[in-house]
């Protein structure tokens, strides 16, 4: 027999799963990325940089899992059992969609300490740049 038609089951082709290396190169471009936006933070050009290839890392991410997942129903050999790739290519995705949320959160709490006066009360305390802040169990390095 030759090669499956397109479209159709592929149960002659061993499951070719280069999917889970791209998946991992976005993890990795997102980590670094989140590793950079807590770094530059006080910079709003760098913060929506990283802030942006976050997000493009976890797009492509969600691509990348889309057709992991649309292969895995589409093929019939795999390496290891299918319900474990399934498993493992998601798992790997929600490491993508929590480095997202992390950035996401950060922004909020910086939204939310501007929206509650919080910046412009510790202006009027004095406190100054480089200034390490606790309110409640939140500690954070004043930046201005």
């Amino acid at each position: 027999m030759g090669p499956s038609a397109p479209g159709s089951s592929n149960c002659e082709t061993p499951f070719d799963w280069e999917g889970r290396k791209k998946h991992a190169a976005r993890i990795e471009d997102s980590a670094v990325a989140l590793v950079q936006l807590v770094a530059n933070y006080a910079d709003p050009i760098l913060r929506e940089q990283y802030t942006r290839a976050i997000d493009d890392a976890e797009h492509a991410a969600d691509r990348i899992t889309h057709e992991v997942n649309r292969t895995l129903h589409k093929t019939f050999i795999t390496p290891i059992d299918r319900d474990q790739i399934h498993s493992l290519i998601n798992t790997m995705d929600d490491v993508a969609d929590l480095i997202q949320d992390s950035a996401e959160a950060m922004a909020r709490l910086e939204r939310s300490l501007t929206r509650w006066g919080v910046y412009d009360r510790l202006r009027e305390m004095a406190v100054e740049d480089g200034d390490t802040v606790r309110v409640g169990d939140l500690e954070f390095t004043f930046v201005e």
